[in-house]
Formats: structure tokens, sequence, C-alpha cells
């Protein structure tokens, strides 16, 4: 089992979307993938969740790890279960600071998922004690970077809490960390100058796949869709199922 969180601490840079079709592309690759919904807007569940949802959600499992297969359901993508979100994560996120172990609450809760390949955290923004949770949890981070603006500040804040983890011996061993630029627009100077800047001096490995600038994209979300169900001949499609590709080649690589 592979915990992936995606995660920037900035709103706005294609998490949701990176999250929502990189599971889809992996589970259209053979993996078993749970999507996780820890935003308390709960975006990806709107987007994925089946009209039939299960009858717990990701607050329940926080609150009693035993209830967390009554949160999993299909989801909206083909080979992709999804835990679902709700509002109900904002209250839960405050009540988790009396745990005698509150950063550590989400990796109790995933441990006995084994039966998947992958499961993808699609994080909120911000720095609160969910996103915590989920560095805690996640053997890997993508850094979803929008090239369309010098989104770079918040990887620096996403270093030093990784550190303080490990300082404080909630992490025994740092989470591999890689950017992937989304948004790009290879025709604006701006966006250029981001992704080289991203590629040679952002402290983070970034992958060579980036997420193309793309109409059918922004169109999916409306239509409960990935690019894969709403325009599979779209560039967006081919650039998610290419980062799919790059994720499982560095695994194969790194086993």
């Amino acid at each position: 089992m592979d915990i992936v969180a995606v995660l920037n601490m900035k709103g706005g840079v294609g998490k949701t979307t990176t999250a929502a079709n990189l599971s889809h592309a992996l589970a259209r690759m053979g993996r078993r993938v749970l999507a996780v919904d820890l935003d308390a807007q709960a975006n990806l569940t709107s987007w994925l969740g089946a009209e039939e949802a299960p009858r717990a959600v990701l607050a329940h499992a926080l609150k009693d790890a035993k209830v967390v297969h009554l949160a999993i359901g299909p989801s909206r993508a083909t080979g992709v279960d999804l835990l679902y979100g709700s509002s109900a994560t904002s209250v839960t996120e405050q009540e988790l600071v009396g745990d005698k172990n509150p950063s550590t609450v989400l990796r109790r809760v995933l441990r006995p998922l084994v039966e998947y390949d992958y499961i993808v955290l699609d994080c909120p923004p911000g720095l609160g004690l969910i996103t915590i949770n989920a560095i805690a949890a996640a053997h890997e981070i993508i850094v979803p970077i929008e090239t369309q603006t010098m989104a770079l500040s918040g990887v620096g804040l996403l270093m030093q809490n990784i550190e303080d983890l490990l300082d404080a011996e909630v992490l025994t061993v740092a989470p591999k960390i890689r950017a992937v630029a989304t948004k790009h627009d290879s025709r604006n100077g701006l966006a250029r100058a981001v992704l080289i800047h991203l590629r040679s001096s952002n402290g983070i490995p970034a992958m060579e796949t980036t997420i193309r600038t793309n109409v059918r994209l922004a169109e999916c979300y409306g239509l409960k869709k990935t690019i894969f169900d709403h325009a599979p001949d779209a560039s967006g499609a081919a650039d998610y199922e290419e980062l799919a590709r790059e994720f499982v080649a560095a695994e194969t690589v790194v086993a």
C-alpha cells in the first residue's frame, strides 16, 4: 500500500483535479485505488461520489477507526473507491486536538486498508491538523504547482513542517516529495519561467510530466466525470495518463 498525499498550502492549484484524475489513471492501469476526501469542502466527494453514498463519512472514521470501511463506497470513476468526505470534517478536526496522538489519527485509520495498491489523499489548503495528519500518513507527497502564477511560496512551509514532524518523532522517515506543474501554458513567458525555476532551484524534484491548461479538464467537475470519461482524447487525459505512468515507473525503480 502506497499512501500519496496531493498537497499544497495554496488553494486553486489543481489538487482535487490531480487527485481525481491521477486516481482514475492509476485504476486504468490495473491498480487498486482508494481516493480519500480530506477537505471539509468535500469537493472530491461532490465530484466523484456515487448517488448511493455509504452510511458513514471520513469524520466518523477519524473518531472511530473501526468504522472506516463503512465510509468507503464506489465512485463515478471505474475502479476507484472513495472514502467519502463532508463538512463534518472541520468539526472533527477541532475535536482531534484532544487525542493522545492528534497528528497520527489518519495514519491509524488507513493502516488496515491493505487491499489497496494506492491511497490518494485529496488534502485541504492551509496547515490545519488534517493536513498535518496527511503529511504524517503519507509515504509520498505530490505538490501541484500552478505555473500561471509564481506559486512556490507554500513549498518552503511544507518542508519546514516535515522537519518539525521529524524532530517531534511523529515521522521517522520523511515522505518522498515531488512537484507537478499544473495549468501550464508553454506559450506564456511567466509559465515557462516558473517551470524552469521549479525544475532547477525549488529544492524538491519535479515530475517530467506537466499538466497543460485544458478547457476539458475545467469542465469535468461540473459534469461529475474525470477527464477519461469526459474527453478521453483531450490533452488533459494524455497528461494525467502520462503522469500516472511516470509515477508508477518511479515506484518500480525505487522498489
